[in-house]
């Protein structure tokens, strides 16, 4: 149902899985890249400010790509979202230019990628675990070719290799490794059954989370008025947007209903 199934190499190449899967593949691969420069040169505050604009990206992507426009609900939500973002975080933003190309590319790419499944992938034709085998094919050499121009891939080495190996840190290698897989089938398996939208109604309350335990852990954002309102506008926008959606599954589902008793 969800199409989370394990499938052959033939399987995988065949028909047109090559080239809807290389071509998500590729956008995976391009956001992953985004994404990690936008962490670098920005800080959690601004990172996850700008992060949350993303439906904004999406609803871009998605009048372009399937020329559907947002309905005034929609738009209400998306308002409310974007001011909260911009209200939050406009304290901490700062003149880093370089920040803030990396982390709208990541939004658009990733948008792109969310409404490209979701229009060209509807059937199901590349399943979520293929999706994951070509991304893994492009990744690995992009990767360890990155990682061998930087010199990071032999201190990778020498940290599994040496001989008072630093346990603590290879087992947090693993995990963060494992959990990457997770979150990446995840998100994969919502865009297809739920749609790209949806991804970013539960991105937001993440960020949400990660916002709070930024400030915790990392001291870098002070709780200030704009602060508090941006945060409530943000969650307010998500809360809405989440009722709107639940409301349309459960008319859908009645309706339903109706019809299968009145047959």
């Amino acid at each position: 149902k969800l199409g989370f199934k394990v499938v052959t190499y033939k399987e995988a190449v065949s028909g047109t899985k090559l080239s809807l899967g290389l071509i998500i593949g590729i956008m995976n691969m391009i956001g992953v890249l985004f994404g990690l420069y936008a962490a670098k040169f920005c800080n959690i505050p601004l990172l996850l400010t700008n992060r949350r604009c993303m439906i904004l990206a999406t609803i871009l992507m998605q009048m372009c790509l399937e020329a559907k426009f947002p309905d005034g609900k929609l738009t209400f939500v998306t308002s409310l979202m974007v001011a909260g973002a911009i209200v939050a975080g406009y304290e901490s933003l700062d003149s880093n230019g370089v920040g803030y190309i990396y982390v709208w590319m990541t939004n658009f790419t990733q948008a792109f990628q969310n409404v490209f499944t979701s229009k060209y992938n509807s059937q199901k034709q590349v399943a979520a675990f293929e999706i994951n085998f070509y991304f893994a094919c492009l990744g690995l050499p992009i990767m360890l070719f990155l990682t061998l121009n930087k010199g990071d891939f032999w201190d990778l080495y020498g940290i599994f290799t040496a001989s008072d190996p630093q346990v603590g840190l290879i087992v947090l290698l693993l995990v963060s490794g494992s959990f990457g897989f997770i979150i990446t089938m995840n998100v994969l398996l919502m865009v297809i059954v739920c749609g790209p939208i949806a991804l970013n109604v539960t991105g937001t309350c993440k960020d949400l989370i990660l916002t709070f335990v930024g400030i915790a852990i990392f001291n870098d954002q002070k709780i200030t008025p704009s602060f508090i309102v941006g945060i409530s506008l943000s969650f307010t926008g998500a809360g809405i947007f989440t009722y709107q959606k639940v409301s349309a599954i459960q008319e859908k589902n009645r309706q339903d209903a109706l019809d299968a008793k009145k047959k």
